[in-house]
Parts: structure tokens; C-alpha cells; sequence
């Protein structure tokens, strides 16, 4: 395991988070009463799935001759990262986690994983199309 891509999950989740707090009231409108959290509005969901996805993309750019298992492993870890802070963050909301934590942790895992893997792909395709390009 490569130590880095999990510091990049918990560096992305923590800077997300930040953008969150930074902007909840402008940006979404305050998210309904809730505290920033990124699954207390879709717009903070389809923000927290677009950055997982770039992050992702420039990961696997910057591989040294990534394999598509490895960056598939790359992403994985990335979202291994970001689900310390995920919890922490959860668990110091004002209101608390609520006793639905287990589940929100795992909805907010799949928010992550999903894009996290798709962007390491896409990352791997445009990295093959480029050395193709090159060749």
C-alpha cells in the first residue's frame, strides 16, 4: 500500500469539508437548518462526487506506468483515506451523529468510492490515449 493515496483521501476529504463550512450558507443556502456535511444536500453530494472524481483523474495521471488494477487499488485507497476524517467530522457535528451513523458512513463511502473509481479510469484511459498519441 502506498501511503500516499490514502493521505490524499484524508487531505480532499478535510479540504472538502472546509469548502463546505466555508460557503453552506451561500452556495446551499444554508442546507436546509443541517450543518455542512456533505450528504445534507444533493448539491453538496454532486460537489463531494465531482471532486472525488478529479482527484482520481490527476492520481492516476501522475502514476509512474499504472496498470488498471493499480489504479483501481489507487482510488480504493484514496477512499480508505478520506473515511477517518469522514467519521470524525461526522461524529463533531453540533447535532451529533445520530444513532443512523453506521449507515450514514456507508451511504457516504459508496458517494465516494463510486466517483473515486470512475475518475481513476477515465485518469488510466486518457493516460492511454495520450502515450498512444506519443508512440
Amino acid at each position: 500500500m502506498n501511503w500516499k493515496y490514502p493521505l490524499v483521501g484524508a487531505v480532499t476529504f478535510v479540504a472538502l469539508h472546509r469548502v463546505l463550512v466555508v460557503t453552506w450558507q451561500t452556495w446551499f443556502h444554508g442546507g436546509g437548518g443541517h450543518s455542512p456535511w456533505f450528504m445534507n444536500t444533493v448539491d453538496s453530494v454532486l460537489l463531494a462526487m465531482a471532486v472525488f472524481f478529479v482527484v482520481n483523474v490527476m492520481v492516476c495521471l501522475l502514476m509512474p506506468q499504472p496498470r488498471v488494477e493499480e489504479t483501481s487499488l489507487a482510488a480504493c485507497q484514496v477512499v480508505a483515506g478520506a473515511i477517518v476524517p469522514m467519521v470524525v467530522t461526522l461524529a463533531t457535528l453540533p447535532e451529533g451523529p445520530g444513532n443512523m451513523a453506521p449507515v450514514a458512513i456507508f451511504i457516504g463511502i459508496i458517494i465516494v468510492v463510486v466517483p473515486s473509481v470512475a475518475g481513476a479510469l477515465v485518469g488510466f484511459a486518457v493516460r492511454k490515449a495520450i502515450l498512444a498519441l506519443h508512440s
